[in-house]
């Protein structure tokens, strides 16, 4: 009798255990599909992610050269700019020959010369005092526009007549 109670309490034992095992065997095919979907998922929004990164790096990528070329562009402009402006600081810092015929008019100086200042302030010499809107030119040559008394720097008098308009000075 004890051996039946014994293969009856084995055999009782046995059922559970298989039910049991079999139960775990189920949940573990289970949650192994469970987790091979959601594989499968990540793995496509993965995918999709990594589609819309590469467009979007593409865009910016498109953007990023336009903009570098904008910038070549204004910086070839603004070299352009910056040497025209050297330029004209070497120009106004040289002083520049002013080509004034004799036979000029009463709105420019005769002889030729270079001007020397473009407008003379409350200036004065030994022999003339000059109005502040006079301009001053210096002649290489002065005595082939106004004979042998002229002096080596002459002013214009805006205005004045061509006897007063030609006065010139020795300083």
């Amino acid at each position: 009798r004890t051996v039946a109670t014994m293969a009856a309490v084995l055999a009782s034992a046995s059922m559970a255990f298989s039910r049991e095992t079999s139960a775990l065997l189920d949940n573990a095919l289970a949650t192994h599909a469970a987790l091979d979907n959601l594989r499968n998922q990540m793995d496509a929004k993965l995918a999709q992610m990594s589609e819309n990164m590469d467009a979007k790096l593409m865009e910016v990528s498109r953007e990023v050269r336009v903009r570098d070329a904008e910038l070549t562009e204004l910086g070839r402009e603004v070299r352009a700019r910056d040497a025209e402006l050297t330029e004209l600081r070497r120009e106004s810092m040289v002083a520049k020959p002013q080509s004034v015929p004799c036979d000029a008019g009463a709105d420019e100086a005769g002889g030729r010369g270079r001007r020397l200042q473009a407008v003379v302030r409350n200036s004065s010499t030994a022999h003339h005092e000059w109005p502040s809107d006079a301009v001053l030119y210096q002649f290489d040559d002065p005595a082939t526009c106004f004979g042998a008394e002229g002096g080596d720097f002459s002013m214009i008098i805006p205005g004045q007549t061509d006897d007063q308009y030609h006065q010139t000075d020795d300083q």
